[in-house]
């Protein structure tokens, strides 16, 4: 058991959560709590002002795993995840110093935020109470809070328009074919669209670790790139409500090819060792569109498969088993609570669901 408690003292959620002071009191969601916010609305009916709102919680040493979720329902399932639209949310990583001993921010952006609307907010964590090592699951709230339309600001006088500057030259007209043109790198920056090698490695390293594994190229596009490959292929970046991350293409089996928005956190994850909810998602991203590549069809199914790999892909870069696992815990809230309709199966996928590839031990939890 002492074995046992100290590789769970190296985690470093201990770590960060455990040096707080005072008494120990569970943690709970501080504010906003009902408040009227004021916020104003620019020419399409959205909030102009403020750009971010701060969500408040108080945890103390024996409070793991705290995620901050904002929705338009004050409904939630079983894991605490909303039922409703997510309009926010903070993992661990993201929580920031409230300047009192004890307090954290979810600072989330107001961007998917209507005016005049009513909202809802929650903390979901794991308590460890003295002689429960495995923690309990404990929700502090919902909590409302509304945004109030404002009068807009008098605007100034119009101001000439700058001359208009040909900026043909710069559109970009980018295909998938042209990912057999890209340089091949082992970092990406996204400034300039790359073959990015180091992810190609470690796709081919995780999957071996499994199955027979295949080369399969990643084409990691810079915005204007990406914007111009999903043009080709009759998409949009941003179609409806969801975001496209990433696509693998029958046609061209051998490559994926992946947003910015996927490669950037990657990157970052690749750089530091730092794992973050968005940056253990991104990964599975990664590993979703391979999943594609390895004849996996559905995309719930894909995503299912494709967050208990991120441990594995987690172990290669070098972490140590408790990190990996962390990271593939942050994976599976983060998509799972950022899927769109039909990318995640809650029936399947779940500790001893049908999907579950490891049931001796919980990884879908």
């Amino acid at each position: 058991m002492r074995a046992l408690l100290q590789i769970f003292a190296s985690s470093l959620v201990v770590a960060v959560f455990s040096v707080l002071p005072g008494r120990a009191a569970a943690g709970y969601g501080v504010q906003p709590d009902g408040q009227s916010l004021p916020v104003t609305v620019n020419v399409i009916g959205t909030v102009a002002t403020p750009a971010t709102l701060d969500f408040v919680v108080y945890l103390d040493g024996l409070d793991r795993d705290p995620y901050v979720w904002v929705s338009d329902s004050l409904q939630m399932d079983g894991y605490g995840l909303p039922l409703g639209r997510l309009v926010g949310s903070c993992a661990p990583y993201e929580l920031i110093p409230f300047g009192e001993p004890g307090k954290w921010v979810c600072r989330e952006s107001t961007i998917l935020m209507q005016p005049g609307r009513t909202y809802y907010w929650w903390l979901d964590f794991r308590r460890l109470d003295t002689g429960d090592y495995a923690g309990q699951q404990r929700v502090s709230g919902p909590f409302s809070f509304t945004l109030v339309p404002q009068a807009p600001p008098v605007e100034p006088p119009p101001v000439a328009p700058p001359p208009e500057v040909d900026t043909t030259s710069a559109v970009s007209t980018k295909t998938v074919l042209s990912a057999a043109t890209l340089p091949s790198e082992d970092a990406f920056n996204g400034t300039v669209s790359v073959k990015q090698t180091t992810l190609t490695r470690l796709l081919y390293g995780t999957m071996k670790s499994l199955v027979t594994p295949r080369t399969l190229a990643i084409a990691c596009w810079t915005q204007p790139d990406w914007e111009s490959v999903l043009a080709a292929e009759g998409d949009q970046p941003s179609p409806g409500s969801s975001t496209v991350l990433g696509f693998w293409k029958p046609a061209l089996p051998r490559w994926l090819h992946l947003a910015p928005a996927t490669c950037g956190p990657v990157q970052e994850l690749l750089d530091s060792g730092v794992a973050t909810g968005k940056r253990a998602a991104a990964l599975a991203t990664v590993l979703h569109e391979a999943m594609h590549a390895y004849g996996i069809d559905g995309e719930a199914r894909a995503n299912c498969f494709a967050v208990q790999l991120v441990p594995f892909a987690g172990r290669k870069l070098g972490m140590s088993t408790t990190r990996a696992a962390y990271l593939g815990r942050l994976a599976v809230r983060y998509v799972r609570g950022h899927a769109p309709a039909g990318y995640w199966n809650f029936t399947s996928c779940r500790d001893g669901g049908r999907w579950d590839i490891d049931p001796a031990r919980p990884n879908l939890g």
